[in-house]
């Protein structure tokens, strides 16, 4: 054995440990809010993973915010996700800690210390694989449990399971057939075990589940797939698949089902009857955010086909409250004018007013 390596890994693990009890709860009041998921709850503004060339925003990096910043910078005295900071370690570097009995985060990412969404990630990577993210959050969870009794968690994930062009091409054509039906099952098995990793010893911490879009509208897609058929049967197999986080919800009170593709519908528009496309734009402080793609704000979509500043701002602003409203918290809602702020800091786009 490489006794030096493992010194220096010793080492690495006793900084993350410090780090960890010096942030865990700084405040008395924020509440504490854990991240599992896919990219589309990882932050953007991550320098170690989302470096080049997987830049978010491009040239408008800067005012491009994922959902979890923009909660993170607006309510920072409610809402504690955590320090931002580098955290984890290359996989085989968190085994050997994991085998001693040191925390074992991975990959590395920079993010809030409680965000453990990693772009790309499937289902199975709530629970198993090099990530684990579910099992990662709880050992942070279990180190101060008295922080998480009314803490919250979203669980956003299987895009990447069930929601690519692959499978949805067979959707289109088969429905919810047995097969799907399998896939479906497989997905929503890892985000019930997720949930059971959290409830063995965190009963009253809140959870988010948050259903799935359906990408046949997503605008790179949108002539794929025409028929009513075929989205009906896309459609069968994306309610399926809510419709198991819906059974979850329904039998645990801490339990929040999040209805995203309803979400989108309301501020972005979807198909008619025949298939045809009617989707819009919604107004924000003084621009419409039209449903295009194009790293500018006014732009509903990145380029790299993520949500932009607006959507994750409105998500944000619902997000919260809904969580005042399903379990009483009383977080300070988002303003439209704290989104149009973030997304047009000078003014120059016609969002926001213009600096003085």
């Amino acid at each position: 054995m490489n006794f030096k390596l493992l010194g220096s890994i010793f080492c690495l693990s006793a900084c993350v440990h410090c780090a960890a009890a010096a942030d865990l709860n700084p405040m008395k009041n924020p509440v504490n809010f854990g991240v599992l998921g896919d990219s589309d709850s990882h932050s953007f503004h991550d320098r170690v993973l989302l470096n080049e060339p997987k830049i978010r925003g491009g040239e408008f990096r800067a005012v491009t915010y994922q959902w979890t910043e923009i909660i993170a910078r607006l309510r920072p005295q409610q809402i504690n996700m955590g320090e931002w900071s580098t955290w984890g370690m290359p996989g085989r570097f968190a085994a050997m800690l994991g085998w001693i009995g040191f925390e074992d985060r991975a990959p590395r990412k920079e993010d809030y210390r409680y965000n453990f969404a990693i772009s790309g990630a499937k289902c199975e990577s709530l629970t198993t694989g090099m990530s684990r993210q579910t099992q990662r959050l709880v050992y942070l969870m279990d180190r101060d449990p008295a922080a998480w009794v009314d803490g919250i968690i979203t669980i956003r994930i299987g895009i990447n399971s069930i929601g690519t062009h692959a499978p949805l091409a067979r959707f289109a054509h088969s429905g919810l057939s047995t097969a799907a039906q399998t896939e479906v099952d497989e997905c929503a098995g890892y985000v019930r075990d997720a949930v059971q990793l959290i409830r063995a010893k965190h009963k009253t911490t809140r959870i988010v589940l948050i259903g799935i879009l359906n990408n046949s509208d997503f605008i790179p897609w949108i002539s794929h797939w025409k028929t009513p058929q075929e989205l009906q049967n896309i459609a069968a197999v994306m309610d399926a698949y809510d419709a198991a986080l819906k059974q979850m919800a329904a039998t645990d009170a801490n339990i929040l089902f999040w209805d995203d593709r309803a979400w989108f519908a309301h501020y972005f528009g979807d198909r008619d009857e025949q298939g045809q496309p009617r989707y819009h734009g919604t107004s924000l402080g003084g621009r419409t955010i039209t449903y295009t793609q194009d790293d500018a704000p006014f732009n509903a979509i990145l380029a790299d086909n993520h949500a932009g500043t607006v959507w994750n701002g409105l998500w944000a602003r619902d997000l919260l409250e809904a969580l005042n409203r399903h379990f009483g918290y009383a977080f300070t809602p988002i303003t439209t004018q704290d989104i149009a702020n973030l997304a047009d800091p000078d003014g120059k786009l016609g969002i926001a007013a213009p600096r003085q």
